[in-house]
């Protein structure tokens, strides 16, 4: 006979929602899991938890631990005589009554049994197929156990709706739950939103980051050098980055889903959250760029190693070439290197192409569209339309003293009519400067201040800092693309290797493999001059 002590035994822990992790719960299931072994003389194992998680849909038997050590126990890890000891069957599986038998009647198949400590059951392979009783007792518990998840189901789904309705008439919260940034202040239905200021900052930083070409693992990177912790306390990840770049809470908005977790059904509820915490136009930058790098540019494309991506193509097969060896320094035929009907395998040097090439071709590619900075434009286009209105409106007024004078002559109107053309002159000397402000943020400028800032992104394209290098070059890559069509690599001989540059305009530049130039005949430079 087995020694009682020998026998090990595994504890399964099971909530639902996260509010229970605040009460009893956990410790509640453990402590009746714990006396019931005591009693019974086993020994204590392991401790297995699904916190937070659902029976009803079976998730904790799929993707949670519970599923985990079901494949210890079918593949043998766990011992047969075990028992998997639970405070309730229920804490199992809340699914339809046949489901819950199979998977019970497989565990104990396995060698493993389960004991219950409400009602004081132990299932093994011999009682449970010999006991009608037994097997009547779980299929009944399963059954409650489903109607009774069912039902708070139906309930809260009933209660969401009722939420949802209210919000959308009255503008109400649906929930105490908004996005990280935020604050919940009050008992709903009367709830407000407060920012949190220092996360705000974090969030609007991603948005300005992303919009200047940083790609999100470049913005996590940053973040984790920097000890910035996430909104959950841990180190930050692309996922994260990625999903406050989608979330319409940024906005001020709310996405709406079936159910309180489930996937948006398209519906939004605007202003849910108050005014948007991020400009919209830097807003809608932001995922322009992210949707961009979706459809093609990754971590170690594009933009990041090579700034002529896609328009890098094989002289022979028209392929795209691939950058690799060292350092990423040479280039070959993606479809030749895996032996796909291509038999141009020569290498290429891209570093000294790149060097030249900047040389050669940023002061074209690099027009005033490049250093165009749409908020600050919009700002100042406020501005100008503020100052303008303001002196049609003195103008408009010393127009009437002027009248006022030409009727009857008097002191106080003519001191008055001296002082508003002296405003006026001030509010036009504001307007130039204004209007000298657009046209630089607008990207005009003298042939010598673009000159410098020309000096100022090349540096930037070899910054050892990620946040300033990555940005530089990405938006380097999109000015290259703006004016070439093609450049092929093609080599004539072992010794003649050649880079050939074909712009828009169809005109054609030979680069060396050694960086060299020759036969340069660019498109014109077109650039908006600044007085």
């Amino acid at each position: 006979m087995t020694d009682p002590a020998q026998i090990p035994a595994y504890l399964y822990v099971r909530f639902s929602t996260p509010r229970q992790e605040k009460g009893s719960s956990k410790d509640r299931q453990l402590e009746d899991c714990r006396a019931f072994i005591e009693r019974m003389g086993w020994s204590e194992v392991e401790v297995i938890e699904d916190l937070g998680c659902s029976a009803w849909k079976g998730v904790h038997l799929k993707s949670g631990n519970l599923g985990k050590l079901a494949t210890r126990i079918f593949e043998g890890e766990i011992p047969r005589g075990s028992i998997l000891v639970v405070e309730d069957l229920d804490r199992l599986s809340r699914q339809k009554p046949m489901v819950t038998h199979a998977w019970i009647h497989r565990v104990c198949e396995a060698g493993v049994k389960i004991a219950s400590v409400k009602g004081n059951k132990v299932f093994d392979a011999e009682n449970f197929d010999a006991s009608l009783m037994d097997m009547f007792d779980v299929l009944f518990q399963a059954d409650a156990a489903n109607k009774y998840a069912e039902r708070l189901s139906r309930l809260s789904k009933a209660s969401y709706d009722s939420r949802l309705k209210e919000a959308r008439e009255k503008g109400t919260a649906v929930h105490t739950v908004g996005p990280a940034w935020l604050q919940a202040v009050g008992k709903r239905p009367n709830i407000t939103w407060p920012r949190i200021p220092a996360r705000v900052k974090i969030v609007r930083e991603i948005y300005d980051l992303t919009a200047a070409g940083q790609p999100p693992w470049g913005i996590a990177k940053m973040f984790n050098q920097r000890g910035e912790l996430s909104f959950t306390g841990k180190a930050w990840e692309r996922t994260a980055i990625v999903r406050i770049l989608r979330n319409r809470a940024v906005e001020g908005d709310r996405a709406v889903g079936e159910g309180k977790n489930s996937k948006p059904t398209g519906e939004v509820l605007l202003g849910y959250y108050g005014d948007p915490i991020v400009p919209l136009d830097v807003i809608a930058a932001a995922r322009a760029m992210l949707d961009r790098r979706r459809r093609g540019k990754g971590r170690n494309s594009g933009a990041v190693n090579n700034l002529f991506g896609q328009k890098l193509r094989c002289g022979q097969c028209g392929g795209r070439m691939m950058l690799g060896g060292y350092r990423s320094n040479f280039l070959t035929c993606y479809d030749a290197s895996r032996g796909n009907g291509c038999d141009h395998t020569d290498t290429f040097k891209y570093r000294p192409f790149e060097a030249e090439a900047l040389e050669t071709i940023l002061p074209i590619a690099l027009d005033e569209r490049y250093f165009r900075q749409a908020k600050k434009s919009n700002y100042l286009g406020l501005e100008i339309a503020t100052v303008e209105k303001d002196i049609r409106d003195k103008q408009a007024e010393a127009k009437r003293l002027v009248s006022l004078l030409q009727r009857n002559e008097s002191p106080t109107t003519e001191a008055a009519l001296v002082e508003l053309e002296a405003e006026i002159g001030k509010r036009n000397a504001s307007l130039t400067a204004l209007n000298t402000q657009l046209a630089e943020a607008q990207g005009a400028a003298t042939a010598e201040a673009h000159l410098e800032r020309m000096y100022a992104v090349k540096d930037a394209l070899r910054h050892p800092q990620d946040d300033v290098r990555l940005p530089a070059r990405l938006r380097v890559a999109e000015a290259l693309s703006a004016v070439i069509e093609r450049v092929h690599c093609t080599a004539w001989s072992a010794d003649d290797r050649a880079f050939y540059v074909i712009f828009k305009n169809l005109k054609m530049t030979r680069f060396e493999d050694d960086g060299t130039t020759t036969d340069f005949s660019p498109p014109p430079l077109t650039l908006k001059v600044a007085a």
